[in-house]
């Protein structure tokens, strides 16, 4: 069977993917008969992903995703006709430095780049969002789920479902399985507690108890 952690590590490559994918549509010039519009400049990315830390070892298949989807992009002709390019390989750390993410947003920042991908953590996000995007630069996640990222800025977006949705639907399946005695073990950040709260409100306001781990123990 395939291990949680290598299922997700694939589901943050997909991801990856995606975002970058997401970059390439094309734009037609109406003026010239709908034929498709062209521009002088490769599409500059830059990434600031975990490359030390607690998540660092989702990087190898994550790197190797974002390898694939250029070379399908480039290969499809680019956008608008020049090729993407990767300008900076950013380090978002963990959350044991946080100074770590800060230098990585500066350095994407600096490399003039129009789109960011990342960063992987929700916290490590919501630490620089506001600075790489008042600087006009789109940034996009693969696995930010932290609710208070939705709506933060018109120039983020991300692909995995906030956890107001996925704490919802797990709620409801556990009550849909019939259980009402609930204890909780998680991770002491943004991604964890957010996830319990949604569960819990959910699975509290539809009968069900907490015994352990919940919000305020």
């Amino acid at each position: 069977m395939i291990s949680k952690r290598a299922t997700s590590a694939l589901a943050l490559a997909a991801g990856a993917a995606l975002v970058l994918s997401s970059c390439s549509s094309s734009g037609t010039d109406d003026s010239s008969g709908g034929e498709t519009g062209g521009s002088t400049d490769a599409l500059k990315i830059a990434t600031l992903l975990p490359h030390t830390g607690s998540l660092g070892f989702l990087m190898p298949p994550v790197q190797a995703g974002i390898a694939q989807a250029i070379e399908d992009i480039n290969g499809a002709g680019g956008v608008l006709g020049q090729p993407v390019e990767i300008v900076k390989d950013a380090n978002e750390g963990d959350g044991s430095d946080i100074t770590v993410v800060e230098k990585g947003a500066d350095e994407v920042i600096a490399s003039g780049a129009s789109f960011v991908l990342g960063a992987m953590s929700s916290s490590r996000t919501m630490h620089v969002v506001d600075k790489i995007t008042d600087e006009g630069v789109l940034m996009g996640s693969p696995s930010n789920t932290a609710t208070q990222l939705s709506g933060v800025s018109p120039n983020y977006f991300r692909t995995a479902p906030p956890d107001s949705v996925q704490g919802s639907a797990l709620a409801n399946q556990i009550l849909a399985d019939g259980k009402s005695s609930i204890a909780y073990l998680t991770f002491n950040d943004d991604y964890g507690t957010g996830l319990r709260d949604t569960i819990q409100s959910v699975t509290e306001a539809g009968g069900a108890t907490t015994v352990y781990g919940g919000m305020g123990d």
